[in-house]
C-alpha cells in the first residue's frame, strides 16, 4: 500500500515539474521528440535511389570543392585590385552595408527559428516532416543575404583603410573581390527562381497564404533588395568580375549542399526538394544549379563589362534587376484573404503601376457606420 502511495505521489510530482516547464524548455522537448520521430521517417523511407543520388552529390561537391580550391591557390591571378576607393565609394558601400544588414538581423535575430514542414516533390509515399527550431539562415535566400552583407562590410573596411594609409591588406581586397564575384550573379539566380519559379508554383497552388507570406515587406527585402542593393552598385561602379574565376560560385553551391546535408542530419528536412537525394532527380538538379550558377556568373561578367565602357550597360544591369522582381500589389494588403491581391513579375510594375494603389472598397456595414458617424445638421 505505501509503495503505491509513493508512486503516485511521484506521478503528481512528475505532473507538477512537466506543468512548470517553461516555455523554451517546452521547445526543446518538442525538438527532441520531432528529432526522433525524424529518424524514424529516415529509415523507414529511404529509396533505393536515394543511396545513388547521395553517392554522386557527395562525390559531386566534393571534387568541386577540392578542384575550386585548387585552382583560386595555384592556378588563379590574385584577386587584388579593383576599383579605386574615394570618399564617395566608402559612403557609398557604408550605407549599403547598413541596408544589406537589415534582412540578415531581421530574419536571423528578430525572427527567431522557425517551424518547417516538408515533403518530397512527386514522391507521395514519404510522409512530411515536421522540423522545429529551424535556423532562418538555412534558406538559400537568406544565406546569401548574409554574405551580401559581409561583402559591402568589407568594402566598406577596405575603402576606409585604403583612404586613411594608402592601400589596403591584399588579403582584405582579395575578400572584396571573391565576394562580389559570388553576391552579384547569385542576386539575379535567386530573384529568377523567387519570381519565375517558386512564386507562380504558390499561385498555382491556390493557397492564398502561399503568396502572402512570400510577398510581405520582409520577404521583399529579402529577395527584391537583394538584387537592386548589387545592381546600383554594378551599375555606378562596375566592378569587373574575371571569366576564368567561375569555379567561386561552384565552390558557393556547394557549401550550401554540405549545409543542406547538415540540416537534413539534425532536422530531417531539405529546404528544396531537388536537393534531396530521395527526389529521383537529385543528382541532375545538382548539375543544373551548378550549370545556372556559371551562366548567371558569364552574364553578370558581360554586363560588367559593357556597363565599364557606355551608360548603357548600367541601364541595362538595373532594368534587368527590376525585371526578375517581383511586387505584391495593392501596398495595404495586410490579409491573405484581401481579394485585391496580385503580385506583379518584372516589368509589369511599369504598366500596371495604379494596382499598387487601388483602395479597398467598403462593406455595406462599413458604410452604414460611416453614415452614423456623420455630425448632424445643426
Amino acid at each position: 500500500m505505501q509503495t503505491l502511495l509513493n508512486n503516485a505521489a511521484d506521478d503528481v510530482g512528475a505532473r507538477k515539474s512537466m506543468d512548470s516547464m517553461d516555455d523554451q524548455g517546452r521547445q526543446y522537448t518538442m525538438q527532441t521528440m520531432a528529432t526522433r520521430e525524424t529518424m524514424v521517417t529516415r529509415e523507414n523511407h529511404w529509396p533505393r535511389h536515394a543511396t545513388r543520388n547521395w553517392i554522386g552529390t557527395v562525390v559531386l561537391n566534393t571534387t568541386a570543392t577540392a578542384v575550386t580550391i585548387g585552382y583560386l591557390a595555384f592556378f588563379s591571378g590574385s584577386a587584388e585590385g579593383g576599383n579605386k576607393a574615394t570618399p564617395f565609394s566608402l559612403a557609398f558601400n557604408g550605407v549599403f552595408a547598413i541596408v544589406a544588414s537589415i534582412s540578415p538581423i531581421l530574419s536571423n535575430c528578430i525572427e527567431g527559428r522557425q517551424e518547417v514542414e516538408k515533403g518530397v516533390a512527386g514522391q507521395p509515399e514519404i510522409p512530411v516532416t515536421k522540423a522545429y527550431g529551424v535556423p532562418p539562415m538555412t534558406w538559400f535566400t537568406h544565406w546569401s543575404n548574409l554574405f551580401n552583407m559581409t561583402h559591402f562590410w568589407l568594402a566598406t573596411i577596405a575603402d576606409a583603410i585604403q583612404l586613411s594609409q594608402g592601400s589596403a591588406p591584399p588579403i582584405l581586397t582579395s575578400l572584396v573581390t571573391r565576394t562580389w564575384e559570388i553576391v552579384f550573379p547569385v542576386s539575379f539566380l535567386v530573384n529568377c527562381l523567387v519570381s519565375y519559379a517558386i512564386i507562380p508554383q504558390y499561385v498555382a497552388s491556390g493557397i492564398p497564404y502561399n503568396v502572402f507570406s512570400i510577398s510581405t515587406w520582409r520577404a521583399e527585402l529579402s529577395h527584391n533588395g537583394f538584387v537592386l542593393v548589387t545592381a546600383c552598385k554594378a551599375a555606378i561602379f562596375a566592378p569587373q568580375l574575371r571569366l576564368e574565376d567561375f569555379p567561386v560560385v561552384i565552390f558557393y553551391c556547394a557549401c550550401y549542399i554540405f549545409m543542406s546535408w547538415w540540416l537534413y542530419y539534425t532536422r530531417g528536412i531539405f529546404h528544396y526538394f531537388f536537393l534531396d537525394p530521395r527526389f529521383k532527380h537529385a543528382l541532375i538538379a545538382d548539375l543544373v544549379l551548378k550549370v545556372l550558377l556559371t551562366v548567371f556568373y558569364g552574364a553578370a561578367f558581360g554586363l560588367l563589362k559593357l556597363a565599364e565602357e557606355s551608360i548603357f550597360g548600367s541601364v541595362l544591369i538595373v532594368l534587368f534587376a527590376l525585371g526578375v522582381c517581383t511586387w505584391r500589389a495593392p501596398r495595404d494588403v495586410v490579409d491573405c484573404n484581401d481579394e485585391r491581391m496580385v503580385v506583379l513579375q518584372g516589368w509589369a510594375l511599369f504598366w500596371r503601376v495604379s494596382a499598387c494603389f487601388q483602395r479597398r472598397k467598403s462593406t455595406v456595414s462599413e458604410q452604414l457606420t460611416s453614415l452614423h458617424e456623420l455630425p448632424e445638421a445643426s
